[in-house]
């Protein structure tokens, strides 16, 4: 979930900064994964803070020593299918219990259905939305299989706030 998101992030935004904070990354899958490069197992960095840290499958508990990199970040986003973090630790969050894994909601937050919540709110989804989602569930499992050469991006983060991610930018990406 944290190698897709990065690369996501370094195809849709080329000029952003872009570290992975990972602890006890196996060498043993750096060679059939995309992105390790950007892996920063020693937690060292010449950034003063970070605009946006997206904390991915844990809670901030969790995240050892990248933990000041996300306290001192302007946004902070939470995505995490772990029922113990279901309120989130992020200025903006989107926990999933029910989600297979984080890797699941980070595609939903590229493909722009992710529903966002505020520190501190909680989501509430409406009867027309769970219908909705029900009638989608089948074509959705069949977007979530596609690789990005089989076009499967669709849009932007949705948020109450400004877009993180413009619409256009992810239509131009595939």
């Amino acid at each position: 979930s944290c190698l897709g998101l990065a690369l996501f992030l370094k195809k849709a935004l080329p000029e952003a900064r872009v570290d992975v904070f990972l602890g006890d990354f196996p060498r043993s899958l750096r060679k059939n994964m995309f992105g390790t490069e950007m892996i920063r197992e020693d937690y060292e960095t010449d950034a003063e803070k970070y605009d946006v840290f997206f904390c991915l499958d844990c809670e901030a508990s969790r995240l050892g020593d990248a933990g000041p990199f996300f306290r001192g970040a302007g946004l902070r986003i939470n995505i995490d299918h772990h029922i113990s973090n279901a309120g989130g630790c992020g200025d903006l969050n989107y926990v999933v219990p029910e989600a297979s894994s984080a890797c699941e909601l980070v595609y939903d937050v590229i493909a722009g259905t992710a529903v966002f919540t505020s520190a501190g709110e909680t989501a509430v989804q409406t009867e027309a939305a769970a219908e909705k989602a029900a009638e989608t569930t089948a074509e959705t499992a069949a977007e979530k299989g596609k690789t990005p050469q089989g076009g499967s991006c669709a849009g932007r983060v949705n948020t109450d706030g400004p877009d993180l991610l413009d619409a256009q930018i992810a239509q131009d990406l595939y």
